[in-house]
């Protein structure tokens, strides 16, 4: 458990299960939390057999870049992690302060909070975290002036997010972004990387398994179909790569049509104030 009371501009939270609440909770806490959730095995080791296996490794191929950008340092990072979940990605900082928020107390979470209203203060982290989130936000520029407002000048801000996907997180699932949207929102910050997870053609395979997936669940027996159709899109997406003329209007419409269908988007912004 991070030790945050010096981080806090606010102080009207309670405390429970040592975690600090600072509005009503989404829900109640079920019964024990697991331990060692899948969650967190899919978003660092994705395999071949996970539904969403070419948008999960498109995602970390992103996050490595930017664990990359951090600069050495001689003091642990300060990370915040907005709907942290499980908490993922918090193996990857055995040595940092790390600071989950979530809205349910079905998480790892250290803080219970609206990511519209954090309770921090100015100017804290180095690092902020905010993977598969914004669709769920109903005001993405007070998320993105919030998110501005707690990280220090340069901070790196990891943000993954769905475009074509479908409804989850029900009745919380609000948004989809485009990516000129996304440079929207960052238009005052340096935009180091802004990735689709796949192009067109891998779309088609990765919707089968969206749909398998969503219709019998995550039962083992469909790993065969999953591990076939992520290879088609994978190699789908080489060989649009490969096929690419870097010259003239049959190029560039080539390159809309491919980009214009992703499954989801990841990005790296550096803060500017």
């Amino acid at each position: 458990m991070v030790n945050i009371d010096s981080f806090l501009r606010s102080k009207n939270f309670k405390r429970k299960n040592k975690q600090y609440i600072f509005i009503q909770p989404i829900d109640e806490l079920k019964d024990e939390l697991p331990k060692n959730p899948s969650a967190i095995r899919e978003r660092l080791r994705p395999r071949l057999y996970d539904y969403s296996y070419v948008v999960t490794l498109s995602a970390k191929k992103v996050l490595n870049q930017m664990l990359k950008l951090i600069p050495k340092r001689s003091v642990p990072l300060k990370i915040l992690d907005l709907g942290c979940g499980y908490k993922p990605f918090q193996p990857l900082f055995p040595n940092d302060w790390y600071c989950g928020v979530d809205i349910s107390l079905n998480s790892f979470a250290d803080v219970i909070a609206d990511n519209h209203n954090l309770p921090f203060k100015d100017n804290i982290f180095d690092i902020i975290i905010i993977s598969e989130v914004l669709e769920h936000c109903d005001n993405e520029y007070k998320i993105i002036n919030e998110m501005r407002r707690v990280a220090k000048n340069k901070a790196l801000v990891y943000l993954t997010l769905p475009f074509i996907f479908p409804i989850h997180g029900v009745p919380h699932d609000f948004n989809r972004f485009t990516s000129y949207k996304l440079k929207s929102l960052f238009k005052n910050d340096d935009i180091v990387s802004l990735q689709a997870s796949n192009n067109i053609f891998g779309s088609i395979f990765i919707f089968i398994n969206m749909i398998l997936r969503i219709l019998f669940g995550s039962v083992k027996i469909l790993f065969p179909v999953y591990i076939i159709n992520n290879l088609l899109a994978l190699l789908l997406e080489k060989l649009g790569k490969f096929c690419r003329d870097d010259k003239g209007f049959i190029a560039e419409y080539w390159q809309y049509a491919l980009a214009s269908f992703p499954i989801g988007y990841s990005m790296i912004v550096k803060i500017k104030k």
